[in-house]
Parts: C-alpha cells; structure tokens; sequence
C-alpha cells in the first residue's frame, strides 16, 4: 500500500469555468538556488483588463520527463522536468516576486480532469499574459554575444567588395550565421507540436537561452530581413511561417480585426484544423494526442465543441473520430491522401483505414 508523503505537494481543486493557477515565485540573486514559489488559484478574468497586475507565460520543451527535479511549493516538494526548473531559475528576478504560468506547474499532470479543463483555457492563458518567454534552454558566450547585438540593433559585419576570400570582415559575418543557425534555430522548441499556439497567441513574445533574451519580432527582423547574411533557406522555413502566423494575429489584435473569424466563418467547421494538422504533421510531441489538442486554441467554437479535449480519450479513439469526421467530407476512400510516408511506424493500436495523424505525410 502506497502512503502519502506529507511533504509532497497536494493540488486543490480549482472551482470557476476560467480558474487557473499562478506560480509566485520568489525572488533570488543566486541561479543555483533551489527554486521558491508559492502557487496560488486566479481566473482569467482578473487578468484581462487589468492594467497593474501581470503575469508572464514561459513556452518552453519538456524534454526527458525521467530527468526530474525538486522545487519548494507553499514549502512543500514537487517533481517538475529539468528543463522546466532551469527555466524557472532563468527567468525569475532577483528583486521582486514574478507571477509565472507554465504547465508543468500550474496544471495537475497526474489529475486527467484537472488537465483536460487547462489545456482548454490555454489559449485564453496565452493571449492574456503580458509576455510570453520562449525558453530555449541554456546559452553560452556566443549566443550571448549574438543575442545581445540583436537586442541591441547593432549588425554583423558586411563583407565589402575589397574583403574577397578570408577577411576579418567576413569571418564574424559567418560566425553570426552559424551561431544563428546552428545553436539557435536548430533547438528542439522550433519542432514542438505545441509552440504555434502558444507563439500566435502571444501579445509580447521574448525569445530567451540562459539569461539573455531578445523580443521575438527583433529576432526575426534581423534574422529574416538581413540583406547581407545568406542564411540556408532550411534554417528558415519554420521560423518564417511561425512568424508571419503571429504577425498577422498581432495585426488583427491591432486592429481589432475580424479577418480571422470571417476567415473560420467560410471555412467548414474542422476545416481549418485539418490545414493546420496537416501542416504540422510530424511536429515533435510527447503525448499523440496533442496533434490534435495544441491546435484547438486557434479554431472557432464550433469545431472545438466537435473535438473537445479529453485525454480520458485513447490514441486510437481520438484519431478514428478524426478519420471518420473528414471521411464524411471526402469519402471513405479519398481518405488515403493524408495516409503517412512511413507506414511502418503507424501506432499497432490504430485500424487500418484510421490515420495516424502524428506521421508526417
């Protein structure tokens, strides 16, 4: 029989259809200082026309889910990945108390009720947060010195006419790139199946490794209009389509711009998610399910009442009623176009006529 450890954390029930939780974490000058935070119940509706009070939102790679570590909760222990506690440790402040949302904290992993009703809220939790930090994970001085001459505005050595060959003009130009290319664009949250959500949805997104960071669209201004860096166009295709999706949601936000609900409006319900589904068909995730749930905050109403999270749901349960909702619209036997490239790596558990939505086509 399995006894209860008094010093671990208990998660109370959250009462409210907007009710969430919101890490208070401590402040600390010290990066290897264990992490201090107290997690305490709000709803969204504190914080959307607020004009004080704040929170931030961290969009960032779970990682090894085996590799654990120990953070203080109302002084009481709880496990959280590693990369979750050194994005916490990165981003608090050394001065005040930093209100913090991040789901492997604020959401009750191991309480599939308590998971199914935050997932669904979290496009609300995304779009009402002061800023979004992307955490890429850990840096070194050279992406510290990249990142901080693109906060800065300042550019990387053009190569003249004269400098032709190997030069000390050229030779930072390309260090620039590779650092960029190499060490930045290549981390794994640029693959992540959850990140579009989270990035659109964003008002202020800060893209951060270690301690530095840099505002997303100042990033990928430089990284993308830079006439004098010739990055490979592979290193840019994510990035590009990641940041016109959130610029022309920002447009919108703006302008109060309805362009993308008359958009969803000529579209059928589920339309839309099949595109995006079908555009980020093998997307790095941890749970199959989430092709389908990281989406839902983008859609209109109606298709999230078609398919609404629930993770009680089986792999094979959500995918079959998936097939089955666009085989109605295409027929059964016009469903072999989004069949996948790989056949043999489809989930044993699916039938055979069920797509695995997971597989890259």
């Amino acid at each position: 029989m399995e006894v209860d450890d008094p010093d671990q954390y208990e998660y109370s029930q959250l009462n409210g259809p907007d009710a969430i939780r919101l890490i208070h974490l401590q402040a600390c000058k010290d990066l290897e200082a264990g992490i201090e935070c107290a997690l305490k119940d709000a709803t969204l509706a504190e914080y959307r026309d607020d004009i004080c009070d704040h929170y931030i939102a961290i969009s960032y790679v779970w990682g090894d889910q085996d590799d654990t570590r120990t953070i203080s909760v109302d002084g009481k222990r709880l496990q959280i990945t590693a990369s979750l506690d050194s994005a916490l440790r990165h981003v608090r402040d050394h001065r005040k108390v930093l209100r913090v949302w991040a789901d492997g904290v604020c959401i009750n992993q191991k309480d599939v009720h308590d998971r199914n009703r935050q997932v669904r809220l979290m496009g609300d939790i995304y779009s009402i947060a002061q800023h979004t930090i992307i955490f890429l994970g850990l840096s070194s001085p050279q992406i510290d010195s990249v990142l901080q001459s693109i906060a800065s505005g300042s550019q990387p050595p053009v190569q003249s006419e004269e400098s032709l060959g190997v030069s000390s003009q050229e030779i930072p130009t390309r260090q620039f790139e590779t650092i960029v290319e190499d060490e930045i664009l290549s981390r794994p949250w640029f693959t992540r199946v959850w990140i579009l959500q989270e990035l659109v949805l964003s008002q202020n997104p800060w893209l951060q490794c270690g301690s530095s960071r840099v505002r997303w669209h100042v990033f990928c201004r430089t990284v993308l209009l830079s006439e004098h860096c010739s990055w490979r166009p592979d290193s840019l295709t994510v990035l590009t389509h990641m940041n016109d999706s959130w610029a022309q949601a920002r447009r919108d936000r703006e302008s109060h711009s309805k362009s993308h609900s008359a958009m969803l409006d000529k579209k059928a319900p589920g339309e839309y998610l099949l595109e995006l589904v079908c555009a980020r068909r093998g997307c790095s995730l941890s749970d199959p399910r989430d092709m389908i749930y990281a989406h839902l905050g983008l859609v209109g109403a109606e298709t999230k009442n078609m398919v609404p999270i629930d993770y009680e749901k089986t792999v094979a349960q959500l995918y079959t009623s998936m097939t089955d909702l666009y085989a109605q619209w295409i027929g059964i036997w016009n469903i072999i176009i989004f069949a996948e490239d790989e056949p043999e790596r489809r989930d044993p558990s699916l039938p055979s006529w069920v797509v695995d939505w997971s597989l890259s086509k």
